[in-house]
């Protein structure tokens, strides 16, 4: 499982970087993080085009954008080379697998969005979730979003329409679906366990890791990070059992004995 070829093709690029500000859930778990933000010092994990770069860096006293891509880091350098927050802002080319580059507790807040986490397998991603805890302060704040196989069903249902091109379209996705994951399981991670699911995103170039959200819920404990909130995509509270958004946003916090 390896998506980075495509994160580093110059369409995509051109593509993330002009996207820009937060998603609803993500608004809403800054606003709840502010105090650990404002003036602290942030990581910002996967930044692709620099999508999140500015509200981060505009509450913190330092923000380091990281990406395992060479063309995005030099797609945020380019766009932000002369921004007014560009003094408080560092771009770094970096593996969240690896990110040996910081040190033990170093930062306030750590942030992983748009589900770039679900880019690698499953002992990577346990890896990644070990580099954060490690790089996090004590009582830090960690948020980030991953698919969910709650809506497994519904994203492999067929999507039946009176309009023509909708209907098309629908047909188009459910054919591909089946074809580009012919041969997979990728039901049981409804349950337990987990699954790669080529699902469309960015033009079926990509598999996603999918997992329940007890799953995502028991890995975070597992690394040690407690406090485990979920939301939805419209920055609701989450209820694990059913929420069946394509993707769940989680905020925890790295564990602190004080």
């Amino acid at each position: 499982m390896d998506n980075k070829a495509t994160y580093r093709s110059k369409s995509v690029v051109d593509y993330y970087a002009s996207r820009d500000g937060l998603f609803p859930a993500e608004l809403a778990i800054v606003r709840e993080i502010e105090p650990w933000l404002i003036g602290g010092k942030v990581l910002d994990i996967g930044i692709g085009g620099g999508r999140t770069t500015v509200p981060l860096a505009t509450l913190a006293r330092e923000y380091v954008g990281v990406d395992y891509s060479e063309e995005m880091i030099a797609a945020c350098r380019a766009r932000f080379d002369e921004h007014p927050l560009r003094d408080r802002m560092t771009f770094a080319v970096a593996d969240a697998r690896d990110m040996s580059l910081f040190g033990a507790d170093e930062f306030d807040v750590v942030v992983f969005s748009f589900n770039g986490i679900d880019s690698v397998n499953h002992t990577d991603r346990m890896q990644i979730l070990r580099e954060i805890y490690r790089v996090l302060k004590p009582g830090g704040m960690f948020f980030f979003s991953t698919h969910n196989a709650n809506c497994i069903d519904d994203l492999f249902a067929m999507h039946l329409s009176t309009n023509p091109r909708e209907l098309a379209r629908a047909v188009r996705k459910w054919v591909l679906l089946r074809v580009k994951n012919f041969g997979r399981d990728v039901t049981t991670c409804k349950l337990s366990g987990h699954a790669h699911i080529v699902d469309g995103g960015v033009g079926f170039r990509v598999e996603n890791y999918y997992a329940s959200p007890l799953t995502h819920r028991r890995q975070l404990w597992d690394v040690g990070f407690c406090r485990v909130r979920a939301f939805d995509l419209q920055g609701n509270p989450a209820n694990l059992y059913d929420c069946t958004d394509s993707y769940i946003h989680y905020l925890c916090t790295k564990f602190c004995s004080k």
